[in-house]
């Protein structure tokens, strides 16, 4: 492999692990901070790619982009309001959560049945992208990047910085890691937990609907089994990164993104195998994930 090949694969993963980082940062919040298996993820991703795709091809890429995120955050503030919140009060941690695994996995089956249904089982292209994005940028050494990959690594890194901006410096983000440690006692204080777990929920579920579209893009097509395939890897990072941990999942997506895109290169059967590697050898040694924090035990 020459440097000017090796540039390009490097870009390429980065754009990758920019997506992978917009799905697995909403995932962190829903399952990390809130407490919450949400199975239905990968569907909201799906269903974010279905319907940015068909806005971007009518009224272009804002219209849905904006399209992706508004529909996909109704959805999941019908799941969590409608569906979800009838398990918060469940007697023990693990019969809400086998609830919240079976609810969200019936969701899932629900709408990609109606994903498939409503645009088929082939794939659905995006056309060409407007713009720059359709352009090649050179790098040195006879590497490059496509204009959308680029646009993608800034998006990544701009949502990294503000979501990082809302956790941790704004009242919300306080009131849901405080709720998170002590649900009662927030309340106590005439606190609205409840309302900020929705609000943080639906967050969640916008970036999926974002991402979405950002891979379907990235391919320039999407398919019904793209939802699951993205699960899967999403999973795997925020249990890489560390449970909660919103640096740990930007760092688990950046591992990810890169290793998928240079095994593909190599050894395209290979990328299947990433994340599995990656969690056992991590797991061996940090059984918390990289940056999550060891839970004391009596």
């Amino acid at each position: 492999m020459d440097l000017g090949t090796a540039i390009t694969l490097f870009m390429n993963g980065l754009a990758l692990s920019a997506i992978l980082f917009l799905l697995a940062s909403g995932l962190t919040m829903i399952f990390g901070l809130l407490n919450v298996v949400n199975f239905a993820h990968g569907a909201f991703f799906l269903v974010g790619a279905y319907v940015g795709v068909a806005l971007f091809k009518e009224a272009g890429l804002i219209v849905g982009a904006l399209g992706a995120m508004v529909s996909v955050g109704i959805l999941g503030l019908f799941t969590e309001r409608v569906l979800l919140s009838r398990f918060y009060k469940a007697e023990t941690e693990m019969s809400a959560h086998l609830g919240q695994l079976l609810l969200t996995l019936g969701v899932t089956l629900v709408l990609t049945e109606v994903v498939q249904i409503i645009a088929g089982p082939n794939l659905l292209s995006t056309g060409d992208l407007p713009g720059f994005l359709n352009d090649r940028v050179s790098l040195f050494s006879g590497g490059y990047v496509d204009g959308y990959r680029l646009a993608v690594i800034v998006v990544g890194v701009l949502a990294f910085l503000g979501l990082a901006l809302v956790l941790n410096r704004t009242r919300t983000g306080l009131i849901v890691r405080a709720g998170v440690e002590d649900a009662d006692m927030v309340q106590a204080l005439r606190i609205n937990v409840r309302r900020s777990f929705t609000a943080t929920f639906v967050l969640g579920s916008a970036l999926a609907g974002f991402a979405g579209l950002a891979a379907a893009l990235y391919y320039r097509g999407t398919f019904v089994t793209l939802g699951d395939e993205f699960l899967t890897l999403a999973f795997g990072i925020v249990v890489l990164g560390g449970m909660g941990s919103y640096f740990g999942s930007a760092v688990g997506a950046v591992m990810v993104g890169l290793l998928t895109v240079f095994i593909s290169y190599w050894w395209p059967p290979g990328q299947s195998f990433v994340v599995l590697a990656l969690l056992a050898l991590v797991l061996i040694v940090r059984p918390q994930g990289l940056f999550g924090r060891q839970v004391a035990r009596a």
